[in-house]
């Protein structure tokens, strides 16, 4: 085979393999805990956009260098150019901006304004650039640090780690003889004579007592504690494996 080709083949290669590994990861969706600050770019010193607060219903993605891109549903107030209005509508490509200057970054908006009327809040100095409110899809940014804190759920004192994550595990569903943290029932699996502790259950979207002594599957959202080295489960399908 022709060397050249050969190394051609392999640059490809290389290629392909770094774009994988530099990918963004899909996006997830959570429920925040804590309020969570987003900022206009992923860099240190970017503009806030705006604060989000617990029980907002977010979708997310890691970025490199410890940034996540964070998209949300709301309201947020930004600078747009009087440019960009005509008889008190946005124009077609408005760029909406965190304060009043061209230099300042860009809001990323997920649907278009062109032609929708504009809710002026206030105007700046010399009239050319206007303060409007927006109710849209949007995207802002923040660290993975502040991000994971707001996505832990203290219960008892104790701060539950969720991201999310849709397990499945099979075991015989037992009840507590108290509950632990959140968790009614366990799922233990046995093999041999020796039985293992699966996960500790939290009753969600089924009824665990009518599955109670039954061998199943069962996947929901996966749980963790700092303290605690089995995972908790929210119960939100279950399937019978056999009795």
């Amino acid at each position: 085979m022709d060397p050249l080709r050969v190394k051609s083949f392999l640059l490809l290669l290389l290629l392909g393999l770094l774009s994988i590994l530099h990918a963004e990861q899909p996006l997830k969706s959570s429920i925040l805990f804590h309020p969570v600050s987003l900022y206009a770019e992923p860099i240190h010193g970017s503009p806030l956009v705006i604060t989000l607060e617990e029980g907002k219903k977010i979708s997310f993605q890691k970025l490199e260098k410890g940034w996540c891109k964070v998209d949300f549903s709301g309201e947020i107030d930004a600078w747009v150019a009087s440019c960009f209005l005509d008889n008190g509508r946005f124009t077609n490509g408005v760029i909406f901006r965190t304060n009043p200057t061209a230099a300042a970054s860009a809001f990323i908006v997920k649907e278009s304004f062109s032609g929708k009327k504009a809710e002026i809040l206030e105007t700046d100095t010399g009239s050319f650039w206007k303060k409007v409110r927006l109710k849209s899809d949007f995207t802002g940014y923040t660290t993975l640090a502040e991000l994971e804190n707001s996505l832990k759920q203290k219960v008892n004192g104790h701060k539950i780690k969720s991201f999310s994550i849709i397990s499945t595990a099979v075991g015989r569903l037992l009840p507590l003889e108290k509950p632990f943290f959140q968790a009614t029932h366990k799922l233990t699996y046995k093999v041999n004579d020796t039985e293992y502790l699966v996960a500790y259950v939290i009753p969600d979207k089924v009824n665990l007592k009518l599955w109670e002594d039954w061998v199943i599957y069962i996947s929901g959202e996966s749980l963790w504690n700092k303290s605690v080295f089995t995972p908790f489960m929210k119960g939100e399908n279950i399937f019978p494996a056999y009795r």
